[in-house]
């Protein structure tokens, strides 16, 4: 943090982005097609960057076989994963196994972090 009255000049150290990348599917297996990837910090200074820099980008979308890819995810943050296919939104249903996922792989910058296969359920 800086606060304006430090002696020193402050150093600022910028690290890589992350990229996430994984493969959605239903309770079935089926693959969850052409969803958009929402991604949402749980810091707020980190989700409001993101939600600006959102603005200029088109959406992430899964293809056809629910795979996606994610880059420029903010290192050491801790966020999470969610998609939207119409007017319905879907979670991880098993929200712990993605969080340790994420949990762990926040710590170094520049990493690939791979979900694996996810499987999702619409939000309640």
């Amino acid at each position: 943090t800086v606060r304006g009255d430090e002696r020193q000049t402050p150093t600022v150290r910028l690290v890589p982005a992350k990229t996430l990348k994984g493969r959605a599917v239903d309770a079935s297996g089926a693959p969850l097609a052409d969803a958009e990837v929402r991604i949402s910090y749980e810091d707020e200074t980190a989700w409001e960057f993101s939600r600006q820099l959102k603005q200029y980008a088109e959406p992430i979308r899964t293809d056809a076989d629910g795979r996606f890819e994610v880059q420029g995810l903010i290192a050491a943050m801790l966020f999470r994963v969610g998609f939207q296919q119409g007017q319905t939104v879907y979670i991880p249903g098993n929200v712990d196994t993605v969080r340790s996922v994420v949990t762990t792989a926040v710590s170094g910058p520049g990493q690939v972090v791979d979900l694996g296969e996810i499987q999702v359920k619409p939000r309640q």
